[in-house]
């Protein structure tokens, strides 16, 4: 039996997080399934292009950053990718062509997972609300939790250990 590691991030891209009605983004509705089947909700990718390429570039370049053998899609695509001849830090990023799409998928997750952030409170306070089905009890938690100070205003960091 192969035991897999648990996908813990899923990263989309920021426009994927605007309002597509009076509630809910593309990605609040992909959210609701990927918990569904327990699954993360998806991030903002970090959309810092030339950052993200030059990232790429050297994390490929000095072996930093492995892509299996079974991402076919990846390993197809990223010699096809070429330079944007308006200016020559970026990635070309204009046609429909799916090598395009796989290339940005993959800028997205080795910059967003490199440049990993706590989530923002008001954000996890908004998750937690939005997952109540009662308004009542909706409007009860969010009094609750907008009540309590802040844990940076009374207490000391200490920064996150990354390995």
């Amino acid at each position: 039996m192969v035991v897999l590691d648990p996908i813990q991030h899923i990263y989309l891209s920021p426009d994927r997080f605007s309002k597509i009605d009076q509630h809910h983004s593309i990605a609040d509705k992909m959210g609701d399934i990927f918990v569904e089947h327990d699954m993360p909700r998806p991030e903002r990718a970090n959309n810092r292009r030339i950052d993200g390429w030059r990232l790429c570039y050297t994390l490929l370049d000095t072996d930093g950053v492995a892509v299996l053998d079974n991402c076919v899609d990846v390993i197809d695509s990223i010699p096809k990718l070429m330079r944007d001849e308006k200016n020559i830090e970026d990635a070309q990023k204009e046609g429909n062509e799916l090598f395009l799409d796989v290339c940005e998928s993959f800028r997205y997750g080795v910059m967003s997972y490199g440049s990993e952030q706590a989530t923002p409170r008001e954000v996890l306070i908004q998750r937690e609300i939005m997952s109540i089905p009662n308004n009542t009890l909706k409007y009860q938690r969010y009094l609750e939790l907008s009540s309590r100070p802040r844990l940076a205003d009374i207490a000391f960091t200490i920064p996150r250990r990354r390995w």
